[in-house]
This record gives C-alpha cells, sequence and structure tokens, in this order.
C-alpha cells in the first residue's frame, strides 16, 4: 500500500510494497493493495492527459505546477482534457482518510501487460483535502503522487532529493524528481 499519512502526530509519507522487483530500482509498476486502494501503473505513452474532476484551485495549481515543471524532465507532455479520454483523473474531496492522495487503476480503466511493466490508461488520483498542507507539501504530493501515474516507486534512499521519498510533505527539502528517477523513467519510456 502507499500513500502518505499520519503517525504519532507527524506528517508521514507510508509504504507496503507488493510486487516491486528488486532489480527495478525505484521504477515499475506494483500490484493493488491496501485500503484505500493504492497501486504504481506505467502510463500507455508519453503524453498524458489530464482530467481535473472539480478540483479545488490548491489541489489543481499544485497538479498543474508538478505537470508544467516535473513532466517535462521526465521527457513527457501533458494536456488538460474534460470528459473520458484521460491517462489521470484528479480528484480532491473529504475522505477522511489517513492518506494526503493516493493513485489507482479503477474499475473500468483500461490496463495491460504484467508487473513490474503493466499500464493503466484511466488511472485516478484521489486527494485528500482533509490534511493541512502548506504551497510546498502541496507541491511535494502533486509531485510525488503524478510520479506513480509514469511508474516512480517510493524511495527509500535517504540522502535522495526525490519527490518520491517518505517524509513529511510540508517540510520536504524537495518538490522534484531525481536524477535517478529521471534515468529510470528514460531509460524505460
Amino acid at each position: 500500500m502507499r500513500g502518505m499519512h499520519y503517525v504519532g502526530g507527524s506528517l508521514l509519507v507510508a509504504v507496503f510494497l507488493a510486487g516491486a522487483s528488486p532489480a527495478s530500482g525505484n521504477f515499475g509498476s506494483t500490484k493493488p493493495g491496501g485500503s484505500p486502494t493504492n497501486q504504481v501503473s506505467l502510463a500507455n505513452d508519453k503524453h498524458h492527459r489530464v482530467d481535473f474532476f472539480d478540483t479545488t484551485s490548491d489541489t489543481g495549481n499544485a497538479a498543474q505546477w508538478a505537470l508544467d515543471n516535473q513532466f517535462p524532465r521526465l521527457d513527457f507532455t501533458w494536456q488538460w482534457v474534460d470528459g473520458s479520454a484521460y491517462d489521470v483523473r484528479v480528484k480532491d474531496g473529504h475522505y477522511a482518510s489517513q492518506y494526503f492522495a493516493w493513485v489507482n487503476c479503477p474499475d473500468g480503466a483500461s490496463e495491460g501487460g504484467t508487473n513490474p511493466d503493466r499500464w493503466c490508461f484511466g488511472q485516478l488520483l484521489k486527494w485528500d483535502l482533509d490534511h493541512g498542507l502548506n504551497s510546498t507539501g502541496r507541491r511535494f504530493v502533486a509531485c510525488h503522487e503524478l510520479g506513480h501515474t509514469v511508474g516512480l516507486q517510493h524511495e527509500d534512499e535517504v540522502h535522495s532529493d526525490s519527490c518520491e521519498r517518505q517524509i513529511n510533505p510540508n517540510t520536504a527539502p524537495s518538490t522534484r524528481y531525481s536524477q535517478e528517477d529521471l534515468y529510470q523513467v528514460l531509460d524505460h519510456y
């Protein structure tokens, strides 16, 4: 299970991975698990069609910032779409979850391949508004969760500057993908 949650009153990012290949570093799809169901999927191509489904301006602005500032570093492009032909739908609400946000490939989405190379067209990124995030925290969460939509898993290296690290989003030292993240994505796509 992957997502960000509270532990002992502190904001942390937690992960319980299933199906990750040790040889793949922090890249590759994972089996769905947990509640809410969380997983990492690969994109079906290098162009993300993103639907902002009734999001607040804070959520939409953070996601757009990550797409505008981090996705070009991955050699990905994106466009806003309104409707059903999306790669990723960003949706926020009050979900009373312990997680800030999570990504999954919901029922009805198109998917193919097998782990660690399973892809999903129609991923859902849900953002829980019940957690107080500052601007840095929102950008970190957007970078983190959108990374999962292209195959990036959590980064466990303590000294990494990746937004895929499992840390307090509000005090994150970086809201960007690390050089290792870039290598993983660029090598695959």
